[in-house]
């Protein structure tokens, strides 16, 4: 039900009047908001045995955003947070952020999402009370809701604060978000109104005692992006009403937009990387090592770990040339040995041994020389790699992180890529950290965020992982080789999931329990210690994320040999991908005396336990071949589809993984958190697979896998699918691995709406029955010309049922460009759509078709440029992020060849009178078959090209 709230006072004449203007709005109802922010307001629990507490009930609802109008219209020229909703049926979320922004006049909208779901999508804007009434009353599709105090903090935050008998725990401390980040000045000036208002609601309560002070139990700090309020003095007991009214003080004023509770974190080998790998056996026993054997140990890969420091003087990282800077310089010095930057927050030694316990877990390495071990039982798992440490040290006040900024941005100076974080509060809601993880990776997508899930599991307890940002690899522990039931149990301490939106966590498993690596210690020493926890793990799989990038990095994929040609800069997608698609289906949890029942995608396992052999082709290594897409871009509603032919090999089953690093959702209330939903499906045998074991599509998860049992002789057809996106694109990693006909193929970005062309699978995947159909060139020579005479027509006219433009077809020349013979440029245009435009501009001799191959050129996804030549020669159109599409006229097949037909001359001439059994055919392809949209290709058996590959 739409509820239309008077936010002013009703004159005499019943007319709605207010000094301050007139204010009507199209609101939500409480059960309607409810279903879009988990919030405090909207909770339904029950604090009236407080004397202040906040309002949670359905009855109150209403007369508190009348009064939240009413408040924020008494500042005419200030802005103020307000949730905006949009209801057109049958839209993307997308179109509805553009109807808001044209509908309410706004020149920038749409970065704050808050949720997107099939009939809503609701965003967080900052408006002047006129220009929110404005917006609310533009159409009946749009509602606007202010944020009152209570509804600017989730529920499971200020629960979170609080004692099961709601007493406040002690030392807490509260973070105010600034609806935008505050220059110098502002935040001074922000900072005394909020410590003076927070000061008059501590003396005005009297719960809060007397005879003490605000300053005397709280301090405040202002940040670029936040307010702190800091419990420094530890009482015996602080009354949560008078908690409770200084959390309400901090969000009551207009430029702060949101409230959290914000704990300080804890932070939470040989077998282990032998698991990690593969868990695979040498012919003689031993444990195999696949990926080092064949030289990926993560040469020229940098970590970055946030961390209680590093024992620089441990032989795992010492060098004997010198070492970094440890201060909070960030200096880089990439000639180091091991440590390449170390940020010390406060101190630059580890006196508690986490973080060089976790560093040596994911790239230590004995040095040589004097004083060094001669073992290298306790390597890391990329011994090769480098790392930058950022020391989150201990203020006195516990651990409290920094942000992306400076954090992760000081790493990527450092050429980090994979980020390690063994530390969390044990809370499994949407936190602000969360928002600005996802946000950072969103952006910078060669960057990938690995967390520990946390030891909170103890006793099969549920929902107790941490760090659940949607773009995270968060890691729960396994038992390592030989403990216990084994590797294939999660730990008995590893924290559990789901998040609190339902979402799948943790995502993957790896050794935690009992894991041997480097010792702290200020003197040169090779000690190892044996610790257990997601602490443990969460290194490994940093590590093995190391070893993944050098993979494609190194050239190792397609051929699973490594031909440095083939070498490419994976996203961390990607990568997050093939770790997801690596996973083993793990049996239970192990709590010593019995095991828990656990089964793929549950809250204990996730997607199982890693196995990099099982994700990554090793020629004459992996038992099944591995075909990757990476940064292929959609816009909503568009799909991509791929078929691929099953053969004979020891794989059990095919597996297929999607990964996208969704925008951040702005809201820490989110339920649910996704932003762009991605569909992915397996159609085979008529009958449609759904990922992560559901029976229909999966809304909420970004990483969704499908597995099918292998059957030699299947046809699959995978099926991508942007259903709902907020922002004009998303793009998208996929894995798929098997039996897979012809190997494993190189990535490609290919875009694929339903009207656009796509890449097919090689011919060998197509079935091998050529249809009743299809048409055969006859006549053929034996064998092939070396070279192709100069007049030999480039393209046949396509068959009757291939899409045409007019009478053009179009030949796609992949990287190709034209060079100054722009004729206009256009603007989010499918590959059709371009086609149309080049026909209907009679200069038009072929288009430039912006993609994303991640050159330096200004084209983007989505561009068209007619040209009027076609002439590639001498341009890169990679290096510009153009494929090319060059415009062949012809005219309508008649039914007898025309005496004007193009011919093949200077042909051999020992043409067989007969089509010779092997020879080429154009085969009409089948109606389940992929097309290119534009062009059809001619499949020549068992044929190659010398000397031109373009990737």
């Amino acid at each position: 039900m739409r509820l239309n709230f008077s936010v002013a006072f009703l004159s005499a004449s019943g007319a709605v009047s207010s000094p301050l203007g007139v204010f009507a709005s199209n609101s939500l109802s409480y059960d309607q908001l409810d279903s879009v922010i988990k919030t405090v307001a909207t909770s339904g629990f029950d604090f009236s045995n407080s004397a202040i507490g906040p309002d949670s009930a359905d009855a109150t609802f209403s007369s508190t955003i009348d009064a939240q109008w009413k408040i924020n219209a008494e500042q005419p020229d200030e802005t103020a947070p307000y949730l905006v909703c949009e209801t057109t049926p049958g839209i993307s979320g997308y179109e509805r952020s553009e109807r808001i922004k044209t509908l309410c006049n706004r020149e920038r909208f749409g970065q704050k999402v808050v949720q997107n779901i099939d009939y809503r999508t609701c965003f967080n804007e900052q408006f002047v009370p006129t220009a929110a009434l404005a917006c609310s009353t533009s159409d009946a599709n749009i509602s606007v809701v202010p944020y009152s105090s209570w509804n600017k903090i989730s529920a499971a935050s200020f629960t979170s604060s609080l004692r099961e008998n709601l007493d406040v725990v002690e030392s807490v401390r509260y973070a105010g978000y600034f609806c935008e980040e505050q220059p110098t000045d502002a935040k001074k000036k922000n900072r005394k109104v909020v410590k003076k208002a927070l000061k008059q609601a501590f003396d005005d309560n009297t719960n809060c005692g007397s005879g003490t002070s605000f300053k005397d139990i709280f301090t405040l700090d202002a940040e670029e992006s936040r307010i702190l309020l800091h419990q420094i003095k530890r009482t015996p007991y602080l009354p949560k009403a008078c908690m409770q009214s200084l959390v309400e003080s901090l969000g009551s004023h207009s430029f702060v937009c949101d409230v959290e509770y914000d704990p300080p974190v804890t932070t939470f080998n040989r077998q282990a990387r032998w698991v990690i790998q593969g868990s695979v056996y040498g012919n003689d026993g031993s444990m195999d090592l696949p990926l080092h054997q064949v030289g990926i140990n993560g040469e020229n890969q940098v970590a970055q770990m946030s961390d209680t420091g590093l024992s620089v003087n441990s032989c795992y990282f010492y060098d004997e040339n010198g070492e970094v800077a440890r201060d909070q310089s960030a200096n880089i010095d990439s000639a180091r040995r091991k440590v390449i930057q170390y940020y010390a927050k406060t101190t630059s030694e580890d006196e508690n041994g986490h973080g060089t316990h976790c560093a040596g877990t994911i790239l230590g390495k004995i040095c040589t020389g004097a004083s060094c071990s001669t073992s290298n039982n306790q390597d890391g798992t990329a011994p090769e790699a480098k790392i930058a440490v950022y020391d989150i040290g201990n203020s006195g006040r516990g651990l409290y992180p920094d942000y992306s900024n400076p954090m992760f941005v000081r790493g990527a100076a450092a050429g980090a890529t994979v980020h390690s974080a063994s530390w969390g509060n044990g809370l499994n809601y949407y936190q602000n950290r969360d928002i600005d993880y996802d946000r950072y990776q969103h952006q910078n997508d060669s960057f990938l965020v690995v967390f520990a899930a946390g030891n909170g599991g103890r006793n099969n307890r549920k929902n107790s992982s941490s760090s659940v940002a949607k773009n995270n690899l968060n890691v729960c522990a396994s038992r390592n080789k030989n403990q216990g039931m084994g590797e294939l149990y999660t730990a008995y301490f590893s924290s559990m999931g789901p998040s609190a939106d339902g979402r799948i966590k943790p995502d993957i498993c790896a050794p935690g329990h009992s894991i041997s690596s480097a010792n702290k210690g200020q003197t040169r020493q090779c000690g190892a210690v044996s610790k257990s926890g997601t602490s443990m793990a969460a290194p490994g799989v940093a590590g093995a994320a190391l070893l993944v990038r050098q993979y494609f990095v190194d050239g190792f994929s397609p051929s699973g040999t490594k031909i440095p040609e083939d070498g490419f800069e994976p996203s961390g997608a990607l990568v997050k991908a093939v770790i997801l698609n690596s996973g083993r289906v793990m049996l239970g949890r192990d709590n010593g005396s019995s095991a828990f029942p656990s089964t793929e995608f549950d809250e204990s396992q996730g997607f199982g336990l890693i196995s990099l052999v099982d994700g990554l082709y090793l020629k004459d290594k992996s038992k099944r071949k591995v075909l990757v897409w990476d940064r292929v871009p959609l816009t909503s509603g568009q799909e991509w589809e791929e078929y691929f032919k099953i053969e004979t090999c020891e794989a059990a089953h095919t597996s297929i993984t999607l990964t996208y690093f969704d925008k951040e959702n702005s809201s820490t209330s989110c339920n649910p958190c996704i932003v762009n939903r991605i569909d992915l499906t397996v159609e085979k045998d008529g009958f449609t697979h759904y990922p992560n074991g559901l029976s229909g599509p999966d809304k909420k998860n970004n990483s969704q896998r499908i597995r099918i049992p292998h059957v030699e002789g299947d046809l699959i057809t995978v099926k991508v699918k942007a259903t709902n996106l907020v922002t004009a694109e998303q793009k998208f990693a996929l894995v798929v691995s098997g039996c897979l006909e012809d190997g494993t193929n190189a990535p490609t970005m290919t875009n694929h709406p339903s009207d656009a062309p796509t890449r097919t699978k090689s011919p060998s995947s197509i079935p091998t029955s050529v249809p009743s159909n299809a048409p055969t060139m006859t006549k053929m020579p034996s064998k092939i010309p070396s070279s192709a005479p100069s007049n030999i027509p480039s393209m046949t006219k396509s068959p009757s049922d291939a899409p045409t433009n007019g009478n053009a077809n179009y030949v796609k020349i992949a990287k190709g460009c034209v060079n100054g013979k722009n004729i206009k440029l256009y603007k989010n245009k499918s590959v059709r759509e371009c086609a149309s435009i080049c026909d209907n501009t009679p200069t038009c001799k072929g288009f430039e078709y912006g993609v994303a191959y991640g050159g330096r050129g200004r084209y983007v996804p989505g561009d068209c440029q007619p040209q009027s030549s076609s002439d590639t020669r001498n341009c890169n159109g990679g290096y510009h992020n153009l494929d090319f599409y060059k415009q062949v006229v012809t005219t309508n097949t008649p039914t007898t060849d025309p005496t004007n037909a193009p011919t093949m001359t200077k042909m051999p001439t020992n043409i067989p009178t007969s089509s010779p059994t092997n020879a080429p055919t154009i085969t009409k392809m089948p109606s389940n078959a992929p097309t290119s949209g534009i062009a059809n290709y001619v499949h020549m058996a068992k044929g190659c090209v010398n000397g031109k590959n373009i990737k």
